[in-house]
């Protein structure tokens, strides 16, 4: 695993952790997820994540691309850099990110 690899598993600061939890759960508390106790289920799961491992990411992965656009227009610039960056060093093709 390279040096950039590794970024992808490495926990942001707290405050970027926590700032991108309260932003995902908002996503998945919106009327439209709520049908079909889904979005309980994933709100539920996030709100007992640590700031460990990949769970950062792991938050954005549960996103499909629309809902990634919107998290990234509601974050702040340094929350939206550190998702960048770990996609970045996880994907050596540089893929197009809304972050």
């Amino acid at each position: 695993m390279g040096k950039m690899t590794k970024l992808y598993y490495v926990p942001p600061p707290e405050k970027q952790f926590e700032e991108l939890k309260e932003k995902c759960i908002e996503i998945w508390e919106k009327p439209e997820y709520l049908p079909g106790g889904y979005s309980k289920e994933k709100t539920s799961q996030i709100k007992r994540m640590k700031n460990i491992k990949d769970n950062f990411m792991y938050m954005v992965a549960m996103l499909d691309d629309p809902q990634q656009t919107e998290l990234a227009n509601n974050l702040s610039l340094k929350t939206r850099i550190a998702v960048r960056d770990r996609l970045r060093s996880a994907n050596s093709q540089h893929a197009e990110y809304p972050f």
